[in-house]
């Protein structure tokens, strides 16, 4: 037995009988609701910023009505995120004007400064633009200050240590610069003398110094002593006078050389105040004649007529270069030494004055 199984025909479609852009076009018109939620963010635009109403009617729309769109929610959003930027900044604005910060600067941008200001100047009530005496405090601020100091409360900074000053005191031998700087040292307490020489002669006799036994032995070989060990010698010295109170150092016979004024530069530099060169003069002859008087009674062994020559000779050439450095920046205070000592003096102490300020 052969059974025959016959299908219901499928009901036709609108679909199925239109082309499909027709059909797609018939589906939109019957959906018209979820199609405008669909779209509404792309085709629609909100105000301009300057209007004002509508911009406004939209920040209250976020409140009272539903968004049926993500577009529609943002401009929502946008309009009343714009009245609220406005709203912050007015009401910042309005405390400054209202109620300043109390300072000089905010205070003159008050709505009370300058109306009570312009009264109080033409006012007869009002006190003087500048002060006329002395103002007196109820609180005794040097008391309290006392008081808080010894407690920590009040740190006071350390001052800071005060710097050397150093000239130095340059002439040809017996042009008379050791008397003229014990001078100075009588007449001024704030200033020593120290001579290079006198150092490197107090080290060398120093048992317990081994820069006296480098000394001894570098002179042994016939051979110059390091500027640096000459400055370090110095730098002490003038170390523990500053202990004692002395603050401006005559340095005597140092610098020798170029070579001695780099050094110096280099080792010391900014930590003393180098106030220039004392400069003394006087003939070769007068100073050959005043240190064959002096070698008479010093008994110092380089006090003889040969000495001397060599000596000056080393004079010229090696110390008068350091003399025309410091006169290229105006560092240089000459005086004649021919003169009697005490009219050396004269000069002598004026220029300290001078120097001193």
């Amino acid at each position: 037995r052969t059974s025959v199984l016959i299908s219901q025909p499928r009901p036709l479609k609108m679909s199925m009988l239109l082309p499909r852009t027709v059909a797609r076009r018939t589906a939109t018109s019957l959906r018209p609701h979820l199609v405008s939620r669909r779209c509404l963010g792309d085709t629609t635009r909100g105000p301009d910023i300057t209007d004002i109403p509508k911009n406004f009617k939209l920040a209250c729309d976020f409140f009272t009505k539903d968004a049926i769109s993500y577009g529609e929610f943002k401009q929502h959003c946008v309009s009343l995120r714009l009245f609220a930027f406005v709203g912050v900044t007015a009401g910042c604005c309005a405390a400054l004007f209202f109620d300043p910060p109390k300072s000089s600067y905010w205070q003159r941008y008050g709505i009370t400064f300058w109306p009570s200001h312009l009264w109080g100047l033409f006012s007869n009530k009002s006190g003087p633009l500048f002060l006329i005496e002395k103002v007196s405090h109820e609180v005794d601020v040097p008391a309290i200050v006392g008081v808080l100091i010894p407690r920590g409360q009040i740190v006071v900074p350390a001052a800071a240590p005060q710097k050397p000053k150093v000239l130095f005191v340059l002439g040809g031998p017996g042009a008379g610069k050791g008397t003229q700087c014990s001078q100075i040292c009588e007449n001024f307490n704030e200033w020593s003398h120290i001579s290079a020489g006198d150092c490197l002669r107090e080290e060398r006799t120093n048992p317990n110094s081994k820069d006296g036994e480098l000394i001894n032995n570098i002179i042994k070989e016939g051979k110059i002593v390091p500027s640096e060990i000459t400055v370090k010698l110095l730098v002490n010295a003038m170390t523990a006078q500053m202990k004692t109170g002395k603050s401006c150092f005559l340095i005597d016979g140092f610098p020798r050389s170029l070579e001695n004024m780099n050094t110096w530069e280099k080792v010391v530099g900014d930590d003393a105040e180098c106030l220039g060169v004392l400069f003394y003069t006087a003939t070769e002859e007068a100073m050959e004649q005043r240190l064959l008087g002096r070698g008479a009674t010093s008994g110092r062994v380089d006090d003889n007529i040969e000495s001397i020559k060599k000596r000056f000779r080393t004079y010229m050439t090696e110390t008068m270069p350091i003399v025309e450095t410091y006169a290229k920046k105006g560092m240089v205070y000459s005086i004649d030494g021919m003169p009697a000592p005490d009219k050396v003096w004269a000069k002598t102490s004026a220029t300290i004055n001078k120097i001193q300020g």
